[in-house]
């Protein structure tokens, strides 16, 4: 999904939630709201200049929200945003938030799209674990069943963590919205 697409699908869905937010032009984040930088990524962006890039906006900034395809984050670049986060905690009082809010956006069709939001890259975390615990239950199986089961899921972890997260949110689990474009 192209950077343009996801910016107006954010864009709109915070109108749609009445949120205050300025969308921006040139250097520096998107959107910034009540002086918290909102950067949108679209599919295929250089995930490690995008963790720089936020590392700046979440030290100079009121705070940090991200927004992405949810089919253009990976569990390496996760877990980069999941210790960005845990070293905004230990600054403390220094910053005003914590937490970086994220947005993922799932398209369902050629004009709805589903943004849902976790008010934390650690309880992102925690939803793709629990997705993935469930994929390798393996009560009371015998051995072969149990390898038969597991050993596909934990071989492509990356891709069943991505189709994981991606059910989570088309299923209406998660807290999202539709957005029609």
């Amino acid at each position: 999904m192209i950077e343009d697409k996801v910016r107006a699908v954010i864009i709109k869905h915070l109108r749609e939630q009445n949120e205050e937010f300025v969308p921006q032009k040139g250097a520096g984040p998107d959107i910034v709201k009540k002086g918290v930088a909102l950067e949108v990524k679209g599919s295929g962006f250089d995930l490690n200049e995008a963790l720089k890039q936020l590392t700046r906006y979440a030290f100079t900034y009121a705070g940090l929200e991200v927004a992405f395809p949810v089919d253009a984050i990976n569990l390496n670049f996760l877990h980069g945003l999941y210790f960005l986060e845990r070293a905004l905690e230990s600054k403390g009082s220094l910053i005003n938030r914590t937490v970086i809010n994220m947005y993922l956006v799932a398209k369902l069709d050629e004009e709805e799209y589903v943004v849902a939001e976790f008010g934390s890259v650690k309880i992102l975390c925690e939803r793709i674990v629990e997705k993935l615990s469930e994929r390798v239950k393996v009560l009371f199986e015998e051995p072969d069943k149990a390898i038969g089961k597991v050993s596909p899921v934990i071989c492509k972890i990356e891709q069943e963590a991505n189709e994981a997260l991606k059910e989570y949110i088309k299923s209406g689990s998660a807290l999202a919205y539709k957005v029609s474009l």
